[in-house]
């Protein structure tokens, strides 16, 4: 009998805990399920933003017989309305604008790496047609890839290596790809490859981090203001996620502190769209004259390699091309 008794009282001391263990296991399981399935949606969105922005780009004819990306026209509205278009329909709130609206609390920035500078959609406070004031998100001026070296030199970086440059000793503006201005400047930065790619690496992604803290600080104001009380942080983004961001024009969006169920989701989501990729250039020598292919017809055997046919003209190299 005493037996028993401690029998049904040990079940009784164990079964609240036990109950209270299965609905912390049920709740992780479904905060597991929602955020991969929150993420498959927000990267679709992207993705999908990121081949809008590659179907409606534009290149601004210019005089120069070469393909010039300095004249590269983004369509970036087209593109996040796109991203957000996606994120409705994946959460049912296609036509409940009430819905949308109240999402974009949670999305303190949506980003466009471009090619000579970075754009941000962003709230922030606008005039409209009839001058009425008004807070919503908007497009800030692009931001350029700018640094400046210790002897006041200013580089204006772009996601290849063509860069604008004011030389403080001269006065004076230069513009080019960097293997030509090294000849035509004695700045040293320009005449080592290396550094130079370094340096216009860490510049472009300086000006996008510390303009996404900028933004994102702003928006927990406005979010205060609006009864969000949740705290918005730039998120720590990998160095290998960066690299792959700055290798092309690609779009970036944010979600924090949204609530679903008993938890808050975040997650930013990275698309590259793949508009500068160029071909690979193969060069071989053939009868002593010094000739590059395309990569879908080069040679068996090649003595170098060239990320676009400018850079092989330019180190002396007749492009062919494939029939």
């Amino acid at each position: 009998m005493r037996l028993i008794k401690w029998s049904i009282f040990f079940v009784c001391i164990i079964l609240p805990f036990s109950w209270s263990h299965r609905q912390q296991v049920n709740e992780y399981r479904y905060k597991l399920f929602v955020e991969e399935q929150y993420n498959r949606w927000m990267n679709n969105a992207v993705d999908d933003a990121s081949q809008k922005l590659k179907e409606t780009a534009a290149w601004k004819a210019t005089d120069d017989s070469y393909e010039s990306n300095k004249q590269l026209i983004l369509n970036k509205q087209q593109a996040v309305t796109t991203l957000l278009h996606s994120i409705y329909v994946n959460l049912d709130i296609e036509d409940d604008v009430v819905s949308q609206q109240a999402l974009f609390f949670y999305i303190p920035a949506i980003t466009i790496v471009g090619y000579d500078g970075a754009y941000f959609y962003v709230n922030d406070r606008y005039a409209t047609v009839q001058g009425e004031e008004r807070i919503g998100h908007v497009w800030e001026p692009v931001q350029p890839y700018s640094f400046v070296d210790e002897q006041g030199n200013v580089y204006t970086f772009t996601l290849d290596d063509y860069v604008t440059v004011y030389d403080s000793s001269t006065r004076t503006w230069i513009s080019g790809y960097q293997h030509e201005l090294k000849h035509r400047s004695s700045l040293s930065l320009l005449h080592d490859d290396v550094r130079f790619d370094e340096v216009r690496r860490m510049t472009i992604i300086q000006t996008i981090q510390q303009k996404l803290a900028f933004y994102i600080n702003r928006h927990n104001e406005w979010a205060r203001r609006n009864g969000v009380s949740y705290l918005f942080t730039m998120p720590t983004i990998p160095t290998e996620h960066w690299n792959n961001t700055i290798n092309d024009i690609s779009i970036m969006s944010f979600i924090q502190g949204m609530a679903v169920g008993t938890f808050t989701y975040n997650h930013y989501a990275l698309g590259g769209s793949k508009i500068l990729q160029r071909e690979t250039w193969f060069a071989s020598i053939e009868n002593n004259v010094k000739v590059a292919y395309p990569e879908r017809c080069a040679p068996s055997s090649y003595v170098e390699i060239f990320a676009s046919e400018r850079e092989a003209v330019s180190k002396g190299y007749y492009v062919k091309r494939c029939y």
